[in-house]
C-alpha cells in the first residue's frame, strides 16, 4: 500500500471546522425532524387506541343493557389495581342512587371509573393509553331497573316510574362545545380519557384524594370543568356538565357520551312504541289472552323477550 500523502500541496483535504459545524448542525435538524415524528406518531397511536378502548367499553355497556335492562353504576376508584374489587360494581343501585360513586352532584349524576369486572372487560380497559384511569359519569336514574326497583312500573301517575332505564326518556347530563353551546342536556352517560397531559385523571394505583389524582397545571377551564380539579390541584365542585372538542394547545381530553335514544339505536333494541306496549302486560300478567291454547307459553316468552328489549316505551 503507498503510504499516505500529507503534503500540504495535496489533493486530498480534510473539513474546516466551519464545514464540520455545519454538517452537523444538518445532522442535528435531521435527527430532530426524525425524532419529532416518531413521538407525533407514537402520541397518535395512543389517541387512536384510546378511542379503541372507549369503543370498546361502549359497546359492552350495549351488551349490558340488554341482558340487565340498565347501566352499571361506576366502579369505586378508591381501590387500588390489584384488589379483587378493582372495577367492580360493589353495590346493586337504587332508588337513592349508585352506592359506590365518589362524586355525586346532589341529584341524579355519579362519577367513578369504570366497572371493568362488571361489565366483564380486563382491568386494561380502566386505563387509557397513558396509564390512567377513564372517568365515567351516570345518570343513577338509568343504573335501575324493575328488579331492582320494583316501584318503577310504568305508572304515569307513579313518581318513581321516572327512576329506572326503561321508563325514562331522557338523562340529565349536559355536554357543550368549543363555543359553550349545549349540544345536549339528556346525556345518559360520559366516559373520557384525560389526555396526554392527564389533568386531573386518577393515575393508575388510583385514590381519590387530591394526591392520587395527575395535575398538569392546566389553565384550560374546560379541562377543569371535566375533571373538576383545578390548576393548582384543588377539587372543584363536581357538576352534571362536561364538554367535548376538538384538541387545542391546551385541551386535550377524549370524551364520548351518549343520550337514550342513540343507545336504543346502538344497542338494537326495539323503539316501536305500538310492539312495546302490546308486549308489556303480556310480560307482566304471564297471560296471552286470545293465544293458541297449545301456545300460551311461547306467547309469554315472546313477549317477555320482546318487553326486555323495549327500553324506550312499555307502558
Amino acid at each position: 500500500m503507498p503510504p499516505i500523502n500529507f503534503d500540504k500541496n495535496s489533493s486530498i483535504k480534510g473539513f474546516s471546522l466551519l464545514e464540520l459545524s455545519v454538517v452537523l448542525t444538518i445532522i442535528g435538524i435531521v435527527l430532530g425532524s426524525t425524532l419529532n415524528l416518531v413521538t407525533n406518531q407514537s402520541e397518535s397511536e395512543k389517541i387512536d387506541k384510546t378511542n379503541q378502548k372507549i369503543e370498546q367499553i361502549q359497546k359492552s355497556f350495549y351488551a349490558f343493557i340488554v341482558n340487565n335492562q340498565r347501566l352499571p353504576c361506576p366502579a369505586d376508584g378508591t381501590h387500588d389495581v390489584t384488589n379483587p374489587n378493582f372495577g367492580r360494581e360493589e353495590a346493586l343501585p337504587d332508588a337513592s342512587g349508585c352506592h359506590s360513586g365518589n362524586f355525586f352532584d346532589g341529584n341524579y349524576v355519579y362519577g367513578g371509573i369504570i366497572p371493568t369486572k362488571t361489565l366483564g372487560l380486563s382491568d386494561d380497559f380502566a386505563l387509557d393509553e397513558w396509564g390512567r384511569r377513564f372517568s365515567y359519569i351516570v345518570d343513577y336514574r338509568f343504573t335501575n331497573n324493575t328488579i331492582i326497583n320494583p316501584a318503577c312500573t310504568g305508572s304515569p301517575n307513579s313518581p318513581p316510574a321516572n327512576t329506572c332505564f326503561k321508563y325514562l326518556n331522557a338523562g340529565s347530563i349536559v355536554i357543550k362545545d368549543a363555543s359553550k353551546t349545549i349540544t345536549t342536556s339528556e346525556a345518559v352517560y360520559v366516559v373520557f380519557s384525560h389526555g396526554p397531559n392527564g389533568h386531573g385523571a386518577f393515575k393508575k394505583n388510583g385514590g381519590v384524594n387530591s394526591a392520587d389524582r395527575l395535575n398538569s397545571n392546566s389553565t384550560d377551564p374546560d379541562e377543569q370543568q371535566n375533571s373538576s380539579y383545578d390548576q393548582n390541584g384543588n377539587n372543584l365542585p363536581f357538576t352534571n356538565i362536561f364538554v367535548q372538542k376538538a384538541s387545542t394547545t391546551t385541551f386535550d381530553d377524549i370524551v364520548a357520551y351518549e343520550p337514550k335514544w342513540q343507545i336504543i339505536g346502538q344497542a338494537n333494541l326495539i323503539s316501536d312504541p305500538s310492539v312495546c306496549t302490546q308486549s308489556a302486560p303480556i310480560a307482566r300478567n304471564s297471560s296471552c289472552s286470545g293465544a293458541n291454547n297449545n301456545m300460551p307459553t311461547i306467547c309469554i316468552n315472546l313477549a317477555t323477550i320482546t318487553d326486555n328489549l323495549c327500553l324506550d316505551d312499555g307502558q
